[in-house]
């Protein structure tokens, strides 16, 4: 389908070292933004967004939006879009 997959994570851990390996491999794009309250995000074809955050300490799902509103999932795009920006590639 020709999907461009990107990701963008707080740093490589021991629990997600093989799934980055996996990721990448598959062709996705992974950077590194480390701050505290990064959300996870996608957006799915500019149409629809999923929005989570989590309690990292205790990696519990806090919260869970999906959503196909236009505004938001644009709003989303953008923000990951920065975020992306700022963030540094996975070396």
């Amino acid at each position: 389908r020709g999907v461009k997959a990107r990701i963008i994570i707080r740093a490589v851990t021991k629990e997600n070292r093989k799934t980055v390996k996996s990721f990448v491999e598959g062709g996705g794009e992974i950077r590194i933004l480390a701050i505290p309250d990064l959300v996870s995000m996608a957006v799915c074809d500019g149409r629809e967004a999923l929005l989570g955050t989590e309690a990292y300490e205790k990696g519990e799902e806090r919260l869970g939006i999906r959503t196909t509103n236009k505004a938001l999932v644009q709003t989303l795009k953008k923000s990951f879009e920065t975020m992306w920006q700022q963030a540094k590639p996975l070396t």
